[in-house]
């Protein structure tokens, strides 16, 4: 609480505040500060011109990609899997609890890729991609670029997440019941096509909102 009353202070001494998202925005102005730049995150031009090429390897692939730390909800969606048949997770990035997930998961079939630069392969190549994290400051950057892609995507059911997927493509957060019935839900739907007008997003770049 003092770190976030000290950031509140500074935010005084700023020519602009930076939001990356509406609930970021409207926390701030809430708490009365007044000199905010709406400026939400973007998917680049290089995620819209991928195009998807599914593995053809007989499974359902699912994509996770994010630090690896407990607070984004890897654990919840090993949970989700257990005892799905032909499911296999490709879990891109690194961070702290990277042992543990490897070993949480060993009787799943799941793929670490580590930490990748570019992760347009993956968004190109999996069928679904799942944001489960139970807190985000701003819109998560893997569902714009995936959704830019063109991969189906569902997340968590908190705000930052909940502004950009709408309320079909989310589920409670840490709960495993609903994330695994989305989940067979997508996978029986072979036809499925989310599309998202994401380019809005990048023509309110400058928008400054007072």
């Amino acid at each position: 609480k003092l770190k976030n009353k000290l950031y509140i202070h500074f935010t005084k001494y700023a020519d602009y505040v930076v939001c990356v998202s509406k609930i970021v925005y409207l926390n701030l102005y809430k708490k009365q500060v007044s000199n905010l730049i709406y400026i939400p995150n973007w998917a680049n031009s290089e995620f819209h011109s991928a195009k998807r090429k599914p593995m053809k390897n007989g499974l359902y692939n699912i994509l996770i990609a994010s630090r690896l730390d407990k607070m984004k909800g890897h654990l919840v969606l090993f949970d989700a899997c257990k005892n799905l048949k032909n499911i296999q997770i490709h879990v891109v990035g690194s961070g702290p609890s990277e042992k543990e997930f490897i070993e949480y998961s060993k009787n799943l079939n799941v793929v670490f890729h580590g930490y990748q630069e570019d992760v347009t392969p993956y968004y190109q190549s999996c069928n679904l991609l799942v944001h489960p994290s139970f807190s985000e400051g701003g819109n998560p950057l893997s569902i714009l670029e995936g959704l830019a892609v063109g991969i189906p995507t569902i997340g968590s059911d908190i705000p930052a997440i909940r502004e950009i997927l709408g309320g079909k493509y989310v589920f409670k957060k840490d709960s495993v019941t609903e994330l695994r019935d989305k989940i067979l839900e997508l996978k029986s739907n072979k036809e499925n096509k989310q599309k998202y007008k994401l380019a809005n997003n990048q023509f309110k770049y400058f928008e400054i909102i007072n």
